[in-house]
């Protein structure tokens, strides 16, 4: 057997919390942990070896798998709350999009101007293509003993463009530009053509134009001068990954050195200054054909590239439209304003958000908070209703739940007290009914009573009053429930009472009639005045076989005799609503197997489904069938027809039988 030693305010030392925190782990932590100690040893003991890479892998994968559970288990608990909950879905639908949408429009601006400025430095190489290309044309259009003179105003025009151009008329009249050029025509295959091309392993831009009586040829050195003078406001364009891209040919080649006459440019020229967060750079490239001097035919490709920023290219376009600084910094301007506008709007709805997110939240809590009250069964908690919203109406509708629980515990203790008394008043009546049957031998008796609630205002009683008499009683009282109880009650302990006093009195002479009127006027002095009850009072003498009764205003008993029923008769009126009322009694001489039954309204009045009350004809019929069965079996058989014939069970009233029956 063990036992806990750990006394209150005991702290726990480390070994006694390293082992409460490994019985609190799972299966994969604890594995976790294992390998991690499995892996410090092969790594301080053993040599380097594939054993520990495979360690390493496991220790990898049950630490991701343990980080990756005890990160969902933190983010159960901090969502736990309603309103945690709340924010975070309010960060999924809302913020997420929006910062979706920021990083959209950046990337989109990104590419956007990416290309826009890529597309920018391959129309600016372009223009000085077609410029090359008329300029050849424009000779091509002399015959051609007159093209020397304008390819020199040409060469002289362009000289001043592109440092280290070039010129070659190839002809009946062969000029070359400058005079100390060592340019050669290029081979005869090549036709008309113009754009990059590869001479001496040297960039050059060229253009060509041939007819049957000549050429002319131009070119230009790629130098990063030139590219650098290409378009000055928008950056750095150059010419990347040449080697890589010229390998598959077999050739190499690089971008011309720096020429007479052009100013030294750097490698890669500082960009200008951010101007915001949104000036980022951008960089970005596309393809342009390539040619190979050597090769007629045989072309490659080469990447234009350009890093330039967004500043710059707004100011390159608005520039170029005319519009100048002043229109640039309104554009920025107003691409400001809109981005605090959206902050500010974002801000707006957060604020509303959070506050609609608080009012909902703390109703919430307040209704959590309510119901761990109720659980502890203080009902007499209220929680603070704020606002005129649904949830401010669902928490008026728990208090209003709670002070109803409230008073219907208060009832339900009432009506526990209350079925505790009926339950003694059941008990205590139970008492009042004959327990024992009378010791005549000419006569066999047999009653019950079934309630309609847990007390009955119906009575019966039978006594023997010395050795041949036996007195028998029925009576109803108007009414149901605890009233007719105690009513009965006192009609019960009224009649013994007076039967008790009879047999002290040794008297012979014994009147039903007597008794009766004592009864109606002791019940009339000691109940109010609505209170009643019809009573049949009968006493049978074993010596003559005859029975003297009186009957009060109380259903007639039946009589079966030889197969015929008859019905007694009504002496006078129910006992208790007049003090001096008048009663007279009838006698009976009864033979051999006759049968008498008392009985109370609630056999005949139960009605069916259509309105129709059992009545006495029935229970004539039904006694006059089963005169011969036992009295149990005539009991029996009475209240099994009027369940049968009742439509409502609940309206029923207290259903009463004594039968006797004469040996």
């Amino acid at each position: 057997m063990s036992t806990n030693t750990t006394e209150p305010g005991h702290q726990p030392d480390a070994a006694e919390r390293t082992i409460a925190l490994w019985r609190e782990w799972g299966k994969v932590e604890k594995s976790c942990a294992v390998l991690l100690v499995l892996w410090l040893l092969a790594e301080t003991i053993v040599p380097e070896n594939s054993v520990q890479w495979v360690l390493r892998l496991l220790l990898v994968v049950f630490a991701s798998w343990t980080f990756l559970r005890w990160a969902v288990a933190a983010m159960r608990g901090a969502i736990w709350r309603l309103r945690n909950r709340l924010v975070v879905a309010y960060l999924v639908m809302a913020a997420v999009p929006v910062i979706l949408i920021l990083l959209l429009a950046m990337v989109s601006a990104n590419i956007l101007a990416s290309h826009l400025a890529v597309f920018l430095a391959n129309s600016e190489l372009e223009r000085r293509v077609e410029t090359l290309r008329s300029g050849a044309s424009s000779v091509m259009r002399f015959p051609p003993e007159q093209r020397i003179e304008p390819a020199r105003r040409l060469a002289a025009s362009f000289a001043d463009q592109y440092a280290g151009f070039e010129l070659i008329v190839d002809g009946a009249s062969p000029f070359v530009f400058p005079d100390e050029s060592t340019l050669t025509a290029p081979p005869a295959a090549w036709g008309e053509s113009s754009g990059v091309m590869v001479h001496d392993q040297r960039l050059h831009l060229w253009a060509r134009s041939i007819k049957d009586d000549g050429s002319v040829t131009l070119i230009v050195p790629v130098t990063r001068g030139f590219l650098a003078t290409m378009i000055p406001q928008m950056g750095e364009i150059y010419i990347a990954d040449l080697e890589h891209k010229l390998k598959p040919l077999g050739i190499t080649a690089k971008i011309h050195d720096a020429v007479d006459g052009e100013e030294a440019t750097p490698a890669h020229p500082v960009l200008q200054q951010k101007k915001s967060f949104f000036d980022q750079d951008i960089s970005w490239f596309m393809t342009v054909p390539l040619a190979v001097w050597e090769k007629p035919g045989e072309a490659a490709g080469i990447n234009l590239a350009v890093n330039t920023r967004l500043s710059l290219l707004v100011n390159l376009i608005v520039s170029s439209r005319g519009g100048g600084q002043e229109f640039t910094q309104a554009i920025m301007f107003a691409f400001y304003a809109l981005v605090i506008l959206f902050v500010l709007v974002e801000m707006a709805a957060l604020v509303i958000g959070i506050s609609i997110t608080r009012s909902m939240t703390s109703a919430v809590h307040n209704l959590y908070e309510g119901t761990l009250r109720v659980q502890q069964e203080d009902f007499a908690h209220r929680i603070q209703v704020q606002g005129t919203d649904q949830v401010a109406a669902l928490s008026d509708s728990f208090n209003s739940m709670t002070t109803k629980i409230e008073q219907l515990l208060v009832v339900a203790k009432e009506k526990e007290r209350l079925q505790t008394e009926v339950a003694i008043a059941r008990e205590v009546q139970a008492q009042l009914f004959p327990r024992e049957l009378p010791d005549v031998a000419s006569i066999e008796l047999t009653a019950v009573c079934n309630a309609a609630r847990s007390v009955s205002g119906d009575y019966y009683d039978f006594r023997q009053l010395g050795t041949h008499r036996v007195a028998m009683a029925m009576g109803d009282v108007a009414g149901k429930g605890i009233s007719a109880a105690l009513l009965m009650a006192t009609l019960a302990s009224s009649l013994r009472t007076q039967l008790g006093h009879w047999l002290e009195s040794d008297c012979e002479s014994l009147s039903t009639s007597g008794l009766v009127s004592k009864l109606n006027k002791h019940l009339y002095a000691h109940t109010s005045p609505e209170k009643y009850a019809t009573f049949c009072l009968g006493i049978y003498n074993h010596e003559i076989s005859t029975l003297t009764y009186t009957n009060a205003g109380h259903l007639p008993p039946i009589l079966i005799r030889n197969g015929e029923a008859s019905l007694f008769d009504v002496n006078g009126m129910v006992v208790g609503a007049f003090p001096f009322a008048q009663y007279e009694e009838s006698q009976l001489k009864l033979e051999a197997n006759d049968v008498i039954v008392f009985y109370t309204d609630g056999i005949t009045e139960p009605e069916n489904e259509y309105g129709e009350m059992f009545g006495e004809e029935r229970l004539l019929e039904l006694v006059t069938r089963h005169a011969g069965c036992t009295n149990s079996e005539i009991i029996q058989h009475i209240v099994d027809a009027v369940h049968l014939w009742t439509y409502d069970k609940d309206s029923m009233d207290d259903m009463t039988l004594l039968v006797a029956r004469r040996k």
